[in-house]
């Protein structure tokens, strides 16, 4: 009987599993780098960078389509741009938003009260018609005349500046459910729909409205009482300027 070869002695050194584990190590450490370095860029330097994302969004056009973003390379630097008949600051442009804001309020101007909350994403407009009069036919996306005449003026007025118009809306939980087969969300959309293009006839343009149906989802008040109900259905504009705008939707991006 033959003897039985001795077997092959082990690989010297480290595991071969080390060395893949080590390339991947040191992949993942690069990639990180990257990410802190991008994230501690200029502002300025980062629009430069990855382009003009004010299309991002896409323009508003049939419920769940939206048209194709903007990809025009020479707007990627809307900032460097003289806007705001000749003003290019910051804080300038905010004034103007801010005075125009103000100017809306003026209960000679609209026969509206308008009230107003300045939050991180920019300053949100509340309209409540008057002598309690719906923004919207009940249960309906078609909006009161008194309705589309405000937001046509609101239109006119931001159409110029470097803002972004966002038409929040919500719905109480009985009108809500009031139509078979549409759900909250689904009519609060209509409806946005509905004011959004009332904005664009007025001179905004498409990416610089946006749609953000609310649903039933956030009350102000107790759905249980016809007042509460009537304060829940509601429509408000946010209103974004630009440079929020690109830091919203980087902050969006990264999530």
């Amino acid at each position: 009987m033959g003897k039985q070869s001795a077997p092959d002695p082990a690989p010297q050194g480290a595991p071969l599993w080390i060395v893949t584990f080590t390339d991947m190590s040191s992949l993942l450490l690069t990639f990180f780098i990257l990410l802190l370095t991008f994230s501690s860029m200029e502002t300025e330097k980062l629009q430069q960078a990855t382009g003009n994302f004010a299309g991002a969004f896409g323009a508003i056009t049939e419920p769940g389509q939206r048209s194709r973003p903007d990809t025009d390379t020479n707007e990627a630097r809307p900032f460097r741009k003289t806007d705001l008949n000749g003003v290019t600051d910051t804080s300038q442009r905010h004034d103007q938003v801010d005075e125009l804001v103000k100017k809306i309020q003026d209960r000679k101007i609209f026969n509206v009260q308008i009230t107003r909350e300045d939050t991180v994403e920019g300053t949100r407009i509340h309209l409540v018609p008057p002598g309690n009069e719906e923004v919207f036919f009940l249960a309906s996306d078609r909006l009161k005349p008194t309705s589309q005449r405000v937001l046509r003026e609101i239109g006119k007025m931001f159409r110029t500046l470097p803002v972004r118009l966002v038409v929040e809306t919500h719905i109480d939980t009985e009108m809500g459910r009031a139509r078979r087969g549409v759900s909250p969300k689904d009519l609060t959309l209509s409806q946005a729909l509905a004011a959004a293009r009332v904005l664009q006839e007025a001179g905004m343009t498409p990416e610089n409205v946006g749609a953000a149906p609310r649903g039933d989802l956030y009350p102000i008040d107790d759905n249980k009482t016809a007042e509460g109900r009537y304060k829940n259905r509601r429509l408000d504009i946010l209103v974004i300027p630009f440079a929020k705008d690109e830091i919203l939707k980087r902050a969006a991006g990264g999530l």
